[in-house]
């Protein structure tokens, strides 16, 4: 097991471990400016994790002047859906002030440099909008998929709807139906059943199936 007690990553110092699940393991760690705050070890190690926040803050701010220059995407005040969308992914990852930062960053959820700092001669929004490219409807927003524990980053994040949003909440348990694997959501509108009944279902004892049966009451 490696001890990270006292190390140095960026503007942070590994004070002690906190949690350990698996290979998954949490570090306590001081930041420069004051900050205390838990971070997952992989992303203190891979350098996706640097400080409390500040100084991802401070480059955010910086990109952002830039991505208002070059992509047009938040000039005069006039503000995109994706724009905003990528800022406030920003914000709760790394601004122990953003509202539910203690759901993000709070628990070493990270975003890529690729969307932080820019690739190239590209600045990070633009990479964030080539990656992903335009929001479809004014019903999606960015959702981290298939890992709704890991981080922002290309491969696992994607424009959802708020049901699809909740099918992937790690909280979500899953049944087979007519041979497929589905959440228990996802069973119930296939079946015709409503969730409410379902869930008031498996609050009184019955098991997921027994619960989407049409014929129990």
């Amino acid at each position: 097991m490696i001890d990270l007690a006292g190390q140095k990553f960026g503007r942070l110092t590994a004070l002690r471990e906190v949690e350990r699940a698996g290979a998954a393991r949490r570090w306590e760690c001081k930041c420069n400016c004051g900050t205390i705050g838990v971070f997952r070890q992989g992303n203190l190690r891979n350098g996706h994790s640097k400080s409390c926040g500040c100084l991802q803050v401070e480059n955010g701010q910086r990109v952002g002047r830039t991505d208002k220059r070059r992509h047009g995407c938040a000039v005069k005040g006039a503000v995109t859906a994706e724009y905003r969308a990528w800022r406030n992914m920003i914000s709760r990852c790394y601004d122990p002030g953003a509202t539910g930062f203690y759901r993000y960053g709070g628990r070493g959820i990270a975003v890529c440099d690729r969307w932080l700092n820019g690739a190239g001669s590209l600045a990070g929004f633009e990479c964030f909008l080539a990656d992903l490219g335009l929001r479809p409807s004014p019903a999606h927003s960015i959702d981290r998929y298939p890992n709704n524990d890991g981080n922002y980053e290309p491969d696992n994040v994607r424009w959802a709807t708020r049901r699809e949003q909740q099918n992937n909440m790690a909280s979500n348990r899953t049944v087979t139906v007519a041979g497929a694997t589905m959440t228990i959501a996802q069973a119930a509108r296939q079946l015709g059943i409503k969730i409410s009944i379902v869930r008031s279902r498996i609050h009184r004892g019955a098991s997921p199936e027994d619960a989407l049966s049409s014929t129990r009451r």
